[in-house]
């Protein structure tokens, strides 16, 4: 739990479980102005060294859900409110492809490297 709410999905450090590494914001595409605010808020407070925003695009029955502007992506509808250029706009199709989700725990484990240096 930090300032502002709990984050959805966090890993620590393995020897530290007061020290986040990475931190997880689940929205879907359209998600509104409060909550990604919110979202914003609860990474600056936990400080994490990677901080996603994961957008789930992809409904229960594997179709794309639409996206919520047809002039822009969801991105960038989201950087009008999340403007934190360490925030990462990550979609599910993307975290749940061969190597995503292994990816990022390669740059969780480097950034614990860092750390202890």
């Amino acid at each position: 739990m930090v300032a502002g709410g709990k984050i959805d999905w966090v890993w620590f450090a393995p020897d530290d479980d007061r020290v986040p590494v990475l931190a997880v914001e689940i929205e879907g595409p359209a998600a509104p102005e409060a909550s990604l605010v919110a979202d914003a808020r609860k990474f600056a407070a936990c400080n994490a060294d990677l901080r996603i925003l994961a957008l789930f695009t992809i409904s229960h029955d594997f179709t794309f859900k639409p996206n919520p502007s047809r002039r822009r992506t969801a991105e960038e509808s989201i950087r009008e409110f999340v403007t934190d250029p360490q925030i990462r706009i990550m979609f599910d199709a993307d975290l749940m492809s061969l190597g995503g989700i292994e990816r990022l725990q390669r740059e969780a484990c480097e950034a614990v490297s860092r750390r202890r240096r």
